[in-house]
């Protein structure tokens, strides 16, 4: 899926990647969950808010992913963001 990086942002909890496609918001959507499946990520949640908004949920083992993928309001195209939880590294190992 052809897109070009807007922004990165993180913080200690979380890494945001922001980017813009010229494709339509349900092209960008299908793609990701057909790629996600492929890989063997499991959707544990696929929501479409009603101003067409689409928040994906992917899981498998290690930390979770987000996809949230929307129109921008001031320019053509869809952008959407890859939101991944850091590892918790402060946790030490289980007695």
């Amino acid at each position: 899926m052809p897109a070009r990086l807007q922004e990165i942002r993180g913080s200690r909890e979380t890494s945001e990647s922001v980017f813009l496609s010229p494709f339509p918001v349900d092209s960008v959507a299908r793609w990701y969950r057909s790629r996600f499946d492929a890989l063997g990520w499991e959707i544990v949640g696929d929501v479409t808010a009603p101003d067409g908004t689409v928040t994906l949920h992917i899981a498998r083992e290690g930390p979770p992913l987000w996809v949230i993928i929307r129109t921008p309001p001031d320019q053509p195209g869809t952008e959407f963001s890859v939101i991944g939880a850091a590892p918790d590294t402060t946790a030490g190992p289980e007695s």
